[in-house]
């Protein structure tokens, strides 16, 4: 099943390292071609990001599971990540694949949070 774009990842940011709080910021793109930006903390970059979806999207999506693998060799290998989250009792899976593991793991969480909106016409934007 095909999940519809309604919110596309137009752009990220990631700052941390040691004594350095967390930091992650998103440039999401909705389906009546506006774009929203926020910025969030978080107890590591990937939370900071996740935080920052859920902010931007107005779907609060609770992590269960989180899975990186490589699925190429090499020092450009692509990295798959695989997302589980609870939303509102449910429990939504996401996927995606790329050399660069941080933005996998936002194209794999706005793929279950596309799951979410999907299936509820409060989170649909019409053009």
């Amino acid at each position: 099943m095909e999940v519809p774009a309604i919110f596309q990842l137009e752009g990220l940011s990631i700052s941390c390292g040691p004594n350095t709080v967390p930091t992650a910021g998103v440039r999401l793109k909705l389906q009546d071609g506006s774009t929203v930006d926020n910025a969030t903390i978080g107890d590591g970059p990937i939370d900071a990001l996740f935080k920052a979806i859920d902010l931007s999207t107005g779907i609060p999506g609770k992590l269960q599971d989180y899975n990186i693998r490589a699925v190429t060799s090499g020092k450009d290998a692509m990295g798959e990540v695989y997302v589980n989250i609870d939303v509102n009792g449910k429990s939504i899976a996401g996927r995606a694949v790329s050399t660069d593991i941080i933005e996998a793991s936002a194209k794999a969480y706005l793929h279950a949070i596309n799951k979410a909106a999907a299936n509820n016409p409060k989170y649909t934007i019409h053009p």
